[in-house]
């Protein structure tokens, strides 16, 4: 599974980490993120800003654009790629994700870009070898992997945990009929 799972830390200079951290933590969320919808379960801060695609966000944010296309377009990265979806997750201390995927189908890709926060790991799960693999949270550190793979986000022992998670599909699932 770690072969499967990239990471890229320090992607972006420090001014613009900065600058999109102080914006992101004052873009409107909801309370309503869970990977599922049950709230008994995992429920923390969140809101969908791209979806299908399209812009959707209640408020335009450079970054999130910069991203995305950086993300696409970089040929390190995925390019040919389109950003299917980016949503904002927002944790604090005791608000819980819980196991899920992105995708059931292989091909599609996620990015986890940790925006703020001094903790919260993301967590991998393999079933097949009952293992777990971890990639402490690390601010500017860009995490992509295959959307099929089931992870979760843990809550910050203090303060915030805020990412941006991006759904990319490839030009083959994205012209399928």
């Amino acid at each position: 599974m770690k072969d499967l799972i990239k990471v890229i830390d320090d992607r972006y200079p420090t001014w613009m980490l900065s600058e999109a951290s102080q914006r992101l933590l004052e873009y409107p969320v909801r309370f309503t993120n869970s990977p599922y919808g049950n709230y008994q379960k995992s429920r923390f801060f969140g809101t969908m800003m791209v979806s299908n695609g399209r812009w959707v966000g209640p408020e335009y944010d450079w970054f999130v654009e910069y991203l995305n296309a950086d993300v696409t377009h970089d040929d390190d990265l995925l390019p040919g790629y389109k950003v299917q979806r980016t949503l904002l997750n927002f944790q604090s201390v005791g608000l819980l994700s819980e196991e899920h995927t992105d995708a059931d189908e292989i091909g599609p890709m996620s990015v986890v870009y940790m925006v703020e926060g001094v903790d919260g790991d993301l967590i991998f799960a393999d079933h097949s070898t009952e293992s777990l693999h971890r990639i402490p949270f690390k601010e500017n550190r860009m995490v992509i992997f295959p959307s099929h793979l089931h992870h979760w986000g843990n809550p910050p022992s203090r303060g915030v945990r805020l990412t941006l998670g991006l759904i990319c599909v490839p030009p083959e699932i994205r012209n399928h009929p």
